[in-house]
This record gives structure tokens, C-alpha cells and sequence, in this order.
């Protein structure tokens, strides 16, 4: 029997480890510079190897982008419904408008434009994110591996990144399965303070609150 490649460890450890609904392939994954990938269909737990030799594993956490786009135009927008043909042509140009700085505010990390939306329910999307950050740091110091919460194309993900070159495949296994573990517990803290704050404490809750009080 021919000795496995890398990527085919790599979607063997994933299938045992994560035991997804559906199992992981080693395939093109939809990401740049990629020279192999094993992934689902979305990018949910991908790990992923770039043309420079560093490996990227990921975990697909937030969609800020159909967040929005679930979003009714008048609380985007922040005024009354439209009455009228001309008026809604309006409203829908400023609505993509003020989506497409949300998003940008959002994937280049402008924080210091957070207060500028006076959508509630924008300000705590941006929230959402900006606690995507801190979780990151969190866990990543506790566990002593770099972790960033990174937004591409409206699609936020837990990443960790590693250079590979030099490494044996039992070396890049083992950094992959500590990586893992650590963007699992990130992916997990994330999602639980989230579901927390629905009922009006955790976590996120009190970082909302933090972050978007009134400036003096």
C-alpha cells in the first residue's frame, strides 16, 4: 500500500478528530494562494497550506455579512419605510452604502468607527466581531498559540497560522492537532458567551456594554 500524502493525513486526523456530518476531502478548497486543501464545503475547520509553506487551519464562526443582509432597509438605514418609487431607490442605495462601511469597519478592524452607526443592531454586530478579538487573545495566551479572528468577504473564522518548512509530516501533524484543540476551545467560548447574552448575561454581554457606552 502507497504511502499516504500529507493532505491525506491531515483529512484522516480531521474525519477522527472532528467527526463532521459530512467527511472532510482533500480538494481545492475556496481560498487564495492554496497549494493544497482539505475542507467541507464551507470553510468550517479547513487546514489549508499557502504557496510560502505555512499552514493555515481554520474555524468558520460568524457570517457578519448575512447578518446584514437579514437586516429590514429601514433599520439599516435608520428612518421611516419608504412611501414611494423614488424613495425607495434612495433608501436602497444607502442602505448598500452603509452596508459596505459596516463591512469595512468590520475586515480592517476600524474599531474607532464603531460609534458612528446608530443601528443597535449594527452596533452590537460589530461588537460580536470585536469579541471574536478578545476570545482570540484569551485562549491563544492561556494555551500559548497565536490565534486571530480574522473577517474575508463578509465571513469571520477562529485562524492559526504556522510555517511549515523544515517539518516532517509527524511534526506538522502535531503542531495541526494543537492548533486545533486551541481554535476548537476559541470556536466553543465564542459561541457559548454569544448564546449567553440572549439571555441578558455572560461574557459578551458585559464586553457589549464596555464597549459601546457613551463617550464622556
Amino acid at each position: 500500500m502507497a504511502e499516504q500524502s500529507l493532505p491525506e493525513k491531515v483529512r484522516d486526523f480531521l474525519n477522527e478528530r472532528h467527526r463532521p456530518y459530512e467527511p472532510y476531502e482533500v480538494k481545492q478548497c475556496p481560498l487564495p494562494c492554496e497549494e493544497w486543501g482539505v475542507c467541507l464545503e464551507e470553510i468550517d475547520m479547513s487546514v489549508w497550506k499557502d504557496e510560502a509553506g505555512k499552514i493555515h487551519i481554520m474555524n468558520d464562526a460568524h457570517r457578519p455579512k448575512d447578518v446584514l443582509l437579514w437586516m429590514d432597509d429601514h433599520v439599516v438605514v435608520g428612518s421611516r419605510r419608504p412611501t414611494s418609487k423614488e424613495s425607495k431607490k434612495r433608501m436602497w442605495e444607502k442602505r448598500e452604502e452603509i452596508v459596505g462601511e459596516v463591512l469595512e469597519c468590520i475586515e480592517k478592524k476600524k474599531w474607532d468607527e464603531r460609534f458612528k452607526f446608530k443601528s443597535k443592531k449594527i452596533r452590537k454586530l460589530i461588537a460580536e466581531i470585536m469579541w471574536g478579538d478578545e476570545v482570540a487573545k484569551i485562549v491563544g495566551g492561556r494555551l500559548g498559540v497565536e490565534i486571530e479572528f480574522i473577517t474575508i468577504a463578509g465571513e469571520s473564522a477562529f485562524e492559526s497560522v504556522f510555517d511549515s518548512k523544515g517539518m516532517s509530516d509527524e511534526q506538522i501533524l502535531r503542531e495541526i492537532a494543537k492548533r486545533h484543540e486551541a481554535l476548537e476551545e476559541a470556536y466553543h467560548k465564542y459561541m457559548r458567551s454569544l448564546r449567553q447574552s440572549m439571555r441578558g448575561h455572560g461574557e459578551f454581554k458585559e464586553f457589549y456594554k464596555k464597549v459601546f457606552a457613551e463617550e464622556k
